[in-house]
């Protein structure tokens, strides 16, 4: 590439959550897109993602250009069936109209997505890749329950997996080793935090309690979690449960909280909160049936707190069998529970390889090699 070019590249980063009211995801892409903004071969960042209630439709921030016009499919509490095809076909279509405005248009250079892994978004941005070669990035933030989606990929220069368990599943359907990295999730972690006044956070639990934080989904294992907490509860009647996060399952989940002693639903928390209770809490459970390594998790070991994690997380469970299960099933995160409860231990992992300016190495490396091959 001619090194007076260098200068001109723009990136596109399409995510569905760019906020800091939201979680993991909502933190990881601003911290992401502020990183690509810093090299100097990136000459401005745009991000194309969902709207938010609280956030304009445009906005400028440290320089980065942010769209919030896609539908709120990911982040929509109880959604009916008829708003779920309606979004997804709204989303579809401004997608195959924006991103080919922001490539032929503001000559974005490179796209760099998460989560749209679908056959529609694979088919335009090879076409964006064929017809005006532009540079295309998968953003890999977790495992997936069916290789389906991913398996007949097409469409990408590189692949980014942000933990072990995604680079290794993603290696086990073949990807091509040399457009595939491993960047280890970046997080900035907590330093010091107070604890929180709990009676005013939560009305009425007092410690011990387990903590639950994240959007309530199937694939986070809410259900199965309040299952082997009410198994639990009858063996160890002092403990709480607190559970942290927008409801996507709609009244059902609520209602089955409702039915089990000691159970706690907050809803969504700002971070401040989250960090407080976390600090308070006997131990942050994170048993999703898929998982890269979350964010929450990162905070509460930063905290020197307690965990639980499912098989999918590999780098965390090879040295942590207390705080990790074999399965994601009523039983084994009832088993788990009774031994994070019993036990003074603390679990051991190596937080420096999630330090953002790691990242960002990993990150310059990796847009360097795809820049200079155009």
């Amino acid at each position: 590439m001619n090194n007076n070019n260098m200068g001109k590249n723009k990136v596109l980063v399409v995510c569905p959550v760019y906020s800091p009211h939201a979680g993991g995801g909502g933190q990881y892409f601003p911290l992401v897109s502020s990183q690509l903004s810093s090299f100097k071969n990136i000459f401005n960042v745009i991000v194309l993602t969902e709207r938010h209630p609280l956030e304009s439709f445009h906005s400028v921030e440290n320089g980065i250009d942010i769209y919030r016009v896609l539908p709120q499919r990911d982040t929509l509490e109880n959604k009916n069936k008829f708003y779920y095809v309606y979004s997804f076909i709204w989303t579809y279509i401004l997608l195959y109209i924006l991103i080919p405005y922001f490539v032929i248009i503001k000559r974005v250079t490179i796209i760099h997505y998460t989560r749209y892994l679908t056959r529609p978004f694979y088919l335009l941005t090879w076409l964006m890749q064929k017809i005006l070669n532009t540079k295309v990035v998968l953003d890999m933030r977790t495992t997936v329950e069916s290789n389906s989606c991913i398996e007949k990929l097409f469409g990408y220069d590189i692949i980014i997996s942000n933990s072990l368990g995604v680079f290794q599943q993603m290696k086990a359907i073949g990807v091509d080793e040399k457009k595939h990295s491993l960047v280890p999730n970046p997080v900035n972690l907590p330093k010091l935090v107070g604890k929180g006044d709990l009676e005013k956070i939560a009305p009425g639990v007092k410690p011990p309690f387990f903590l639950f934080v994240g959007q309530l989904l199937e694939r986070k294992s809410i259900s199965e979690t309040l299952e082997a907490f009410a198994l639990f509860q009858k063996e160890f009647s002092d403990f709480s449960f607190i559970v942290v996060g927008r409801n996507m399952l709609g009244n059902s989940i609520e209602n089955r909280m409702g039915t089990i002693k000691n159970v706690s639903y907050l809803g969504a928390l700002d971070r401040g909160q989250v960090l407080e209770l976390m600090v308070l809490s006997e131990a942050v459970l994170q048993p999703s049936k898929v998982e890269g390594i979350p964010r929450v998790t990162l905070e509460a070991l930063a905290l020197g707190k307690k965990v639980l994690l499912p098989p999918c997380v590999p780098e965390f469970i090879q040295d942590n069998a207390l705080f990790s299960i074999q399965s994601v099933s009523i039983e084994e995160i009832f088993k788990a529970l009774k031994r994070i409860a019993k036990t003074d231990q603390l679990p051991t992992y190596d937080l420096s390889i999630h330090h953002p300016e790691n990242s960002k190495k990993f990150l310059l490396d990796i847009y360097s090699t795809l820049l200079t091959n155009r």
